[in-house]
């Protein structure tokens, strides 16, 4: 470790304090502390168990050198942030599984914003059943200033780093694509460290390319399982099947494949809203040609189907589901008042904040899908892919399933954690539908450490 590396452990509380400033990670990350305290309140936890589902962070804080196409030499920020169940009084058997979570590229990250995506992706990984901790990291850059083989070269010199402080390896930490990174930012972290771990070489990072350690059904399986999740919850909240519409904010890689999943459920889709506008036809969109259009890299304001309106305006739409697959934080206190949607879908992190919530919760018709239940499809997958790549080197390996059976089985899972979720929440009083997704992961947390008994 450098002079320039640092490592921090923390508590929740001690990363709230820290800031000199003000920022936006900072303030996503007492949003996401605020909804958690909310939902191990409605359950009645102990005080130790609300120090353990809390957890504890490790900050690793670090530069990375990249040698640009053009010979210059430039260093970046980069972080990765764990999140582990707090201590109880005996600490046995804690901290017994590896840490997963995405690795990004963005002009804006700190660590807050790490740590805030840590700790939701731990609730996630617990809520689906998942053996594994949470983690978010990455490098502080904008991917669109870099060439296809500088993001390669920057991604490989961050898999370094992590070897170099002792934290990567499938028992470590297992890394995957987030906003900015992809198939083969994830085969270049691979290739720069595999020598170091010869016996599982593809079982470091998940969403590789396929032929290359990568799972069929990876792309698709977040929009895909949330598409099935929101039709199944439309069905248990007692909504007729007739006449189902959605408006999808956000068509990137999961509203693609949500858009393209919810038509053939038989959903309507009459509103879809990307940075530069949106498009609007009260008898729904043709998704088909939109999906198309879109794939070709054509701008969504130029689509010749539907209405322009402007991308703010998505929040208030009349329809069954309000579908956030943008970006974190989407519905805030400052707009919450306009959804009318009887559903809002939060595939992206956090979608609904802790101040939305408390407004959404004054309005009768209004019930959220938690991130937790329905952002978790790619994480599944990812844990599918893992498993058949920790098969040892030489040993038989059998062919990977196909893109058809990784998402059934992905679907199948899922629904179910979706009835263990909405029978927690309709037996506990004080547990809104908001919070009803963190309150599900802090309970399976607690009963995968046998701890949920008081």
């Amino acid at each position: 470790m450098t002079a320039t590396d640092s490592v921090t452990a923390t508590t929740l509380g001690e990363l709230l304090e820290r800031p000199s400033t003000r920022t936006h990670g900072w303030r996503f990350l007492n949003e996401v502390r605020a909804m958690l305290v909310c939902a191990l309140t409605a359950l009645g936890l102990t005080s130790e168990q609300a120090q353990f589902v809390l957890g504890h962070f490790l900050v690793y804080e670090f530069t990375v050198t990249l040698h640009r196409d053009n010979g210059s030499v430039q260093r970046y920020n980069a972080f990765r942030v764990w999140c582990r169940p707090g201590a109880f009084a005996d600490a046995s058997g804690l901290n017994r599984w590896a840490v997963k979570g995405g690795l990004k590229f963005a002009a804006v990250m700190d660590r807050y914003e790490a740590a805030a995506l840590a700790i939701l992706m731990m609730f996630k990984c617990a809520a689906r059943g998942r053996p594994f901790y949470g983690a978010k990291g990455g490098v502080e850059v904008d991917p669109l200033t870099l060439s296809p083989a500088e993001r390669q070269r920057l991604m490989a010199g961050f898999a370094l780093k992590m070897h170099e402080l002792g934290i990567a390896g499938p028992l470590n930490d297992v890394p995957a694509p987030d906003m900015g990174t992809g198939e083969w930012e994830m085969d270049a972290y691979r290739c720069a460290i595999q020598d170091h771990y010869p016996e599982y070489p593809f079982a470091l990072v998940t969403g590789q390319p396929l032929g290359l350690g990568g799972y069929e059904g990876r792309p698709q399986s977040t929009g895909h399982v949330c598409a099935v999740l929101l039709d199944r919850f439309a069905d248990l909240l007692g909504i007729p099947r007739s006449n189902r519409t959605a408006a999808i904010q956000g068509l990137g890689k999961v509203g693609w494949h949500l858009a393209y999943r919810l038509n053939e459920l038989g959903w309507r889709i009459p509103m879809v809203a990307e940075v530069d506008g949106g498009r609007f036809d009260p008898n729904g969109l043709n998704v088909e040609e939109l999906l198309s259009w879109m794939r070709d890299r054509n701008p969504l304001s130029t689509f010749p189907g539907g209405e322009p309106f402007a991308s703010a305006d998505v929040i208030g739409a009349n329809t069954t589901a309000l579908v956030l697959a943008a970006g974190e934080m989407a519905v805030n206190d400052g707009n919450a008042h306009r959804v009318n949607a009887r559903i809002v879908a939060e595939p992206s992190n956090f979608g609904v904040t802790y101040g939305a919530a408390q407004v959404l919760a004054t309005k009768p018709n209004v019930d959220v899908l938690s991130g937790i239940l329905c952002g978790s499809g790619g994480m599944d997958v990812s844990a599918m892919e893992l498993e058949y790549n920790l098969r040892p080197a030489g040993a038989t390996r059998l062919a990977p399933p196909t893109q058809r059976e990784v998402l059934a089985q992905a679907e199948a899972t899922a629904l179910a954690d979706l009835r263990g979720m909405f029978e927690l929440w309709r037996r506990t009083p004080d547990l809104t539908s908001t919070l009803a997704g963190p309150a599900y992961g802090m309970v399976r947390l607690l009963e995968s450490h046998n701890r949920l008994a008081a």
